[in-house]
């Protein structure tokens, strides 16, 4: 073993004691801006981008395309201030509705202890007991998201929903035939009624003319513990 080995595994053994590890630099997981950044140096250059559950904001998804219009989509109205305050700084509007596989009004269920969780899907025993109670509060319009394909392609597109991530996309084929790249969150433990799997979601992708390509995160329940979500990336191109 060479220096640099020697170097190493003194390195790893040291840093093992406090539960972290060594990582070679771009090794996945690659996070949301090593993502991003191999998708941009691949030729990926968006004319549209998607945020669909914006929350308080997704800096790391605006910084990858500075040049891009972005149309941000969150149910939830006590986020209006954040909405307009992206809105200022940087190309985009927003739009105040949920997105669906059809136009219809649907409760929307917070979770009190954490709004950017709440879901159309009613959250099962075992997130409330994680989470805390949630309430059922007053009914969102939604709407599917080619209500919007007219706007510019090619199209980048974020979606985390809780859930309810195979309804947007059933209401997002014309959309995503101009789509190069779809990023979402998956519940690997799920939390919601009537939740989708994994499987569930490369299906539909695959049968849409998409590939998976990578894990930028992968969230545990605990360090050593099991995933609770990943975020999954799905592509057309075979060069992505």
């Amino acid at each position: 073993m060479g220096i640099r080995g020697i170097l190493r595994t003194a390195a790893e053994r040291l840093i093992a004691r406090f539960g972290y590890e060594l990582k070679i630099v771009g090794s996945p997981p690659s996070g949301y801006s090593g993502f991003l950044r191999r998708m941009v140096e691949a030729g990926v250059q968006p004319r549209t981008v998607f945020d669909i559950g914006v929350g308080n904001g997704t800096p790391w998804l605006y910084e990858a395309f500075p040049q891009a219009h972005f149309v941000l989509i969150e149910p939830q109205r006590e986020f209006e201030p954040e909405l307009q305050e992206i809105c200022r700084r940087i190309d985009a509007e927003y739009h105040l509705v949920g997105v669906g596989s059809k136009e219809q009004h649907l409760p929307i269920y917070r979770l009190l202890s954490s709004p950017t969780g709440s879901s159309f899907l009613p959250p099962n025993a075992e997130n409330e007991q994680r989470w805390g109670a949630s309430e059922k509060s007053g009914e969102i319009h939604v709407v599917p998201l080619d209500t919007y394909r007219e706007l510019q392609g090619p199209f980048f597109v974020k979606i985390d929903t809780e859930g309810f991530e195979l309804e947007v996309l059933r209401g997002a084929v014309k959309i995503l035939e101009q789509t190069d790249v779809v990023l979402m969150e998956v519940a690997i433990l799920k939390r919601q009624e009537g939740e989708p799997d994994l499987i569930e979601i490369g299906a539909f992708m695959k049968s849409n003319g998409f590939r998976l390509i990578d894990f930028p995160v992968l969230t545990q329940q605990k360090t050593g513990g099991p995933l609770l979500y990943v975020d999954v990336a799905f592509a057309r191109s075979e060069q992505l």
